[in-house]
Order: structure tokens, then sequence, then C-alpha cells
């Protein structure tokens, strides 16, 4: 019976909650502003900004004057996830680096690069995430050019595309936008990850806490019935 009086005495109902939050609502407060300044000075002061370009090449059938047929375009569809990885081997990849004159080896230019390709659009989206807006938008342009000169260089030793298929690239004249890091959410994430941990220290030290706080805990401890209780409040003077 007095191990079950005991686990009552330690459970928490809705009124102890708030209780517990009221008394404890200074560190909690404390806590929260402290970790949303710390979160926030890394978001505006320490984490490194990137930005981002894109642009789109499609991979389209040649007409030469001539209608195309559903089998030119089953091809293109059939060959753009080819041109997407091919334009992410590294050949082009060098090329693009040795041409940029960058400061990158291959593994750490892929980091940066993302292909996608859509084959219902027929269209490959390239896109660069640098420290430098400009250097992101050279690259995106870049990586579209030589993918495309060395498809239509014959004697490359890189080109597989057929003669009735082509690349068109549509290139970006805008430096990069901003990319990363978003610090708003970082600025939410410390707020929140205070908030956290003001109410676990407040709830800590109410489990710490063998003080007994309602009548019902002091008549459940000891087996007794309280015959009444000694309000708090406090007295005004006037001076």
């Amino acid at each position: 019976m007095n191990q079950n009086q005991s686990m009552e005495q330690n459970e928490f109902s809705l009124a102890d909650i708030y209780y517990v939050i009221r008394k404890g609502l200074r560190p909690i407060i404390i806590a929260t502003l402290f970790f949303g300044i710390i979160f926030g000075i890394y978001a505006y002061s320490i984490a490194t900004e990137t930005y981002e370009s894109n642009i789109d090449v499609y991979i389209t059938p040649l007409t030469d004057g001539n209608s195309t047929v559903s089998s030119d375009y089953a091809m293109a569809r059939y060959l753009i996830v080819t041109v997407a990885e091919y334009m992410e081997s590294n050949s082009v990849i060098d090329t693009v680096i040795e041409k940029l004159d960058l400061d990158e080896s291959i593994g750490s230019f892929k980091s940066k690069l993302t292909i996608t390709a859509s084959t219902d659009s027929y269209r490959i989206n390239i896109a660069y995430e640098d420290e430098d807006a400009e250097v992101t938008k050279n690259v995106v342009n870049e990586v579209a050019r030589v993918a495309i000169a060395m498809q239509e260089d014959r004697n490359s030793g890189e080109q597989f595309l057929p003669e009735n298929i082509s690349l068109v690239a549509i290139e970006t004249q805008e430096n990069g936008s901003y990319a990363s890091p978003n610090k708003i959410l970082i600025v939410i994430a410390g707020l929140f990850v205070g908030g956290v941990i003001g109410l676990a220290i407040a709830f800590v030290k109410e489990l710490l806490n063998n003080s007994y706080k309602t009548k019902e805990q002091l008549e459940a401890a000891f087996d007794i019935q309280v015959l009444g209780i000694i309000p708090e409040f406090e007295i005004k003077e006037d001076f």
C-alpha cells in the first residue's frame, strides 16, 4: 500500500505540470534565450554561407527540315539518363575544373554538383553549390558547354549521341542565389532546444524537491486526515 501511495505521490497531474512550469519559468526563459542567442550567433556569424546556380539542358531530336517521328523522341527519352550520368563523369568534370582553373578535386567538385534528369520533359537540370556565387554560375554553364562540345565533336572519343539527337542548354547570366544555411530555422531550433533544456531543469529540480505541496500528498504519505490548511496570502502595509 505504501508503495502505491509513493507512486501516486510521484505522478504528475496537469496541475502539477502547470505548477512546475510556472515555478521554473525563470530558468526556462533563460535557457531558451541563451540557446537562441548561441544558435543565432552561429547562424549569422560563424556558419559558412553558400550559393547555388542551376540551369536546364534539353535533349531533343533534330528535325533537319523533316518531321520528327515518335522513335526519335523514344530515343531521346532512352538516352536522357545516360547523358545526365555523362555530365558528372570524370572526363567532363576534369575538363571543367581545368578550364575554370578551380582549386577543387574531382571528389570535392562532385559533392557540390547535382545532376537531375526528367524523362517527362526531356530536361536535365545542372545545379552547383559553392561559397562563391559567381563560381556557381560559371560552373553550371561550363558543365553544359563541355558536355555539349564533347558530344558534337565526333573526334572527341566521348561522343555517343546519334546524329539526330542534340543537346540545347539554357545558360544563366545571374550569379547564384543564397542556398544555406537557413538562419531563421537555426534560431528557431536553438529556441526549441533551450526551451526543452529549461523544462528538463525545472522538472529535475521538482523531482529532487521532497517537500509536500498538497494535503492529498500528506494524507497519502502518512495515512492521516488533514483537518485544515492555512492559506498563503500577502499582507499589504499602508504607510
